[in-house]
């Protein structure tokens, strides 16, 4: 059986956060010590109320939020660049994966045309 875009998308960005967060986890320990997940939690524009590193809409939101104070010692503008953008490609596959699923609405989303364009 053929796997239809939306799961390839889905398994990339669970891979991705399988093997992004250990070492995020270890760096924001490393930097923050004991409390780091709070920590994280609390440079968030909008604080999860449980945060996990096993989420991955938290694992890019606390990469956003902490890569000046953070990555950006390690890594150069290409590299943050890359992170911004799964970020924003893991926001746009979730909201409208949310819409597509269940809710009988299979076209693009109702404010946007097709994906990766705004009306």
């Amino acid at each position: 059986m053929v796997m239809a875009n939306t799961e390839r998308v889905a398994k990339a960005l669970d891979l991705l956060r399988d093997g992004l967060g250990p070492a995020c986890e270890a760096t924001w320990r490393g930097f923050y010590g004991d409390g780091w997940l709070q920590q994280v939690n609390s440079r968030l524009h909008h604080p999860d109320r449980e945060p996990s590193v096993g989420d991955s809409a938290f694992l890019f939101k606390g990469i956003k939020a902490t890569w000046n104070e953070v990555f950006s010692h390690g890594f150069g503008p290409s590299v943050r660049s890359l992170a911004f953008e799964v970020s924003d490609v893991r926001n746009r596959w979730a909201h409208l994966w949310a819409l597509s699923s269940g809710t009988g609405v299979t076209g693009p989303h109702p404010r946007r045309g097709p994906v990766g364009t705004t009306l």
